[in-house]
This record gives structure tokens, sequence and C-alpha cells, in this order.
């Protein structure tokens, strides 16, 4: 049904950039703008997807900022849902990742510092991300990240959008009150950005395991790893920043996002990143899809063993 050449409005289809769970995008071409922009389409068979499709749209509309993905355009075409966005060329942050490896330092800093205004705005207008993760993040063709992905947003106040005792999100980078379906917050964000932290400075994630059950309960239960024993020559005072945007309960985490990046700034000096070499170089896969994850039944371990229920997106 779609396909190279169909008209969607005034957007001519020119060929399909990636696909998810959900759906598909493609890259469009407007004729009178002379500009390309990316068209997300929702899988034709996702009817019971098609509110929350509606919601991340109104979620990214709401967001006005550098780093967050503008969504120009809304609408149905047939049996088509659909969302116009930026096109960028960039690819995501973790293609990056897996082609050259962790940034240095000041680069993942920037990173960071960009990632956490966008995330601190959201707040401030009342969204939740609740799937901050490397795949989610765009980068322009100067390395800029663009927050995108809201489909697992939530308006602050607002009932939540799963059933209960079932929790939405990525096992690698969910924070324990989500995983416990215990409701999420601006530090449920924070969490995830204080993971792709640990990511861009260390080459792995802080948890790792063989199961989505064991990252899951490592998510909750164990302390992670210190980032200066996985890449040898990080200061001591990175570790207490990052452990702190990891802490096990949302209170003990930092205020902010920018206040997280902020102080992890002030724990490098120019000389820390010449000497700093990695003991860990190569990331194990698997777990960093987007799951809707439900208790399992038995008590091999209390309260905590979880089975994937569905993959939302890749």
């Amino acid at each position: 049904m779609i396909h190279p050449g169909l008209k969607v409005g005034p957007y001519m289809l020119q060929g399909q950039l990636a696909t998810g769970g959900m759906g598909v995008v493609w890259r469009a071409w407007h004729a009178e703008l002379d500009r390309a922009v990316a068209i997300k389409f929702l899988s034709v068979g996702h009817g019971a997807s098609r509110e929350r499709f509606r919601r991340e749209a109104r979620a990214i509309a709401h967001i006005r900022h550098p780093n967050v993905l503008t969504v120009h355009d809304f609408g149905e075409t047939g049996e088509l849902t659909y969302m116009v966005v930026d096109f960028l060329p960039g690819g995501t942050l973790a293609q990056h990742l897996r082609e050259r490896g962790r940034p240095p330092v000041a680069e993942a800093l920037a990173l960071l510092s960009g990632l956490a205004g966008a995330l601190d705005h959201a707040h401030a207008e009342g969204i939740l991300h609740r799937d901050v993760k490397p795949s989610n993040i765009l980068l322009t063709d100067d390395g800029t990240p663009i927050i995108a992905d809201f489909g697992l947003a939530k308006f602050l106040g607002s009932p939540s959008t799963t059933s209960k005792g079932m929790t939405s999100g990525t096992p690698a980078y969910m924070a324990p009150e989500q995983i416990l379906d215990e409701g999420t917050m601006p530090a449920t964000d924070q969490y995830a950005l204080a993971t792709v932290a640990y990511e861009l400075l260390t080459g792995v994630v802080p948890f790792q395991a063989d199961t989505v059950s064991e990252v899951l309960l490592a998510q909750v239960h164990d302390a992670p790893i210190k980032p200066s024993e996985v890449r040898l020559g990080l200061p001591p005072e990175v570790d207490a920043v990052i452990l702190r945007g990891l802490a096990k309960r949302p209170e003990e985490r930092w205020p902010t996002c920018a206040a997280f990046v902020q102080a992890l700034r002030e724990a490098f000096v120019p000389s820390d990143a010449a000497v700093i070499t990695t003991r860990m170089a190569v990331p194990r896969e698997g777990f960093s899809a987007r799951f809707v994850l439900g208790p399992a039944v038995g008590c091999l371990v209390v309260l905590l063993l979880f089975a994937v229920a569905r993959v939302l997106t890749t």
C-alpha cells in the first residue's frame, strides 16, 4: 500500500527509512516548500495503538525545543494514519555507538547537555518521555541530539494508559519505579539519561544479563559497577555523579536532568580525557527493544520476576 511515488497530502514518498513494531518511517518531499520530511505511518491493523500514536503527536507538538523532534502535521488518509516530522539524515545515537564506539568525553558531555535541556523542558511542560535510549535519539548533520519517539509519553497528572500490573519501557533503561509500576515522574527520565551517560562514557549499559527478567531484577536490586571500574581513568567524582543519577529511589537522584549533567561536567578536568582507557569494549547484544512487561507467576524472587508480554517497537 505504501510505495515510492505515493502522494500523502502535499508530500511525495521517496523511500523507506526505518521500520518498527508499530509502523514504518518514510522520507518524503514537499515540492512547494522544496523540503524533505520524514513521515511515520502507523501499521494497518494497529487500531488499538492509534490513540497512543495521536498522544505521541500531541506530546511532541506541546514541546518546542531545539533538541526535541518537531512535528509538522498529523492526519489520516484511507487506512493510513501518519505523522510528519523533521527529516534528520544523521541516524540515531545507537547507530553511531555501534559503528564508531563511544565518543570522546567532551562530545559525550555536549550530547548529554542537549538531552538534559530537552527533558527538563518537557517536564516543565508536564510531559514525561518514559523511553529515553540511544535508538530514540536522532542526530543532525552536526551531531546535535534530537529526542524522538514519544510513543510512551505521559502527561503528568493524567491516568496511566497501561493496565494495572503492566508496565512499558526498554529493560536496560528502565528505572526501578517504572519496573515496579509504582508511577513515573521526571526522575524516571533522569534515570534513563544517567544510563545513557554511563553507556556514552563506558561503552556498555550498567546492567547486562542473559534474560530480560535478570536485567529487570538487577535494575531494582543491584548496585551498578562503578564507571571507573569499567573504563579505567574515569575520576571517582564521575562515579558519584552517575551513581546518584542511578539511585534506586527517585528522591535520591539529582533535582533536574540539567543539574545531573552540570555535576558530571564539573567531575571532569581537562587532563582526564587523555588518560582514560576502556576495560570492556564490546557491549552485550540484546534487551534494547521496548517491551510491555507484566509480573510472572511464582515467588522464585520476591515481587520481581517479569515476563515479556509483547514487543512494542525496536
